[in-house]
């Protein structure tokens, strides 16, 4: 096993905060958790044909349901994330330019305030590529940089529904056994449900005018 070398991070905007995640686009997602074992990583948890995403819209239009196996891990405090597609279907994930040798897809950040880093974010430096959530629950978004052409963020709502997803997977993996290479658990078993009910009971609801 050798010692794990990750890519240098870059160097954001103070609105985005700390880059939390690398996430990876991988064509054999139990060969690429052998591979980053080989690297220096002991052992990840794994969720199989999982749907993360509602509401999508990917490059401006409607996105149906994409199914993807994904696999975390942890170098330290930073999160390094798999992602496997299950089908065909054009995605963010299927848009190679993006998954360079070594080079992460994405960089994961967490904002509090989501809509005013999106507004930053998109009034010169970013373009978005694909947004799903609720507005009022918990949003997320892609967004490409006009000047670097490798870098992709993946912009996250922090908040009491998002929150618990992190620090759920983190949880599962310290307290995994590391000798064991690849644990399973079930994205669903981390929804915080009490939050959702909260969350739904207070949105406040919009009427469509004519």
């Amino acid at each position: 096993m050798t010692s794990l070398s990750l890519p240098p991070i870059p160097t954001l905007p103070s609105h985005f905060g700390p880059i939390r995640q690398l996430g990876y686009v991988v064509d054999n997602i139990d060969d690429a958790m052998q591979q980053w074992h080989e690297l220096g990583l002991t052992h990840f948890v794994v969720a199989r044909r999982a749907s993360p995403m509602a509401n999508v819209q990917y490059r401006g239009k409607r996105a149906g349901r994409l199914v993807v196996d994904i696999a975390f891990a942890y170098h330290g405090d930073l999160q390094i994330e798999l992602i496997e597609q299950i089908g065909t279907q054009a995605s963010i994930y299927k848009e190679k330019k993006y998954c360079h040798p070594g080079m992460p897809h994405h960089y994961a950040v967490c904002v509090e305030d989501f809509p005013a880093t999106m507004a930053k974010a998109t009034s010169k430096q970013f373009s978005p590529v694909l947004s799903c959530g609720f507005e009022g629950l918990a949003q997320m978004a892609y967004i490409e940089s006009h000047s670097e052409s490798d870098l992709m963020l993946e912009v996250i709502e922090w908040n009491e529904l998002t929150a618990p997803y992190f620090d759920g997977i983190h949880k599962l993996w310290s307290q995994a056994d590391s000798s064991q290479l690849v644990h399973t658990f079930r994205l669903q078993s981390l929804t915080p449900y009490g939050a959702l009910i909260r969350k739904l009971l207070t949105r406040p609801f919009r009427t469509r005018t004519q």
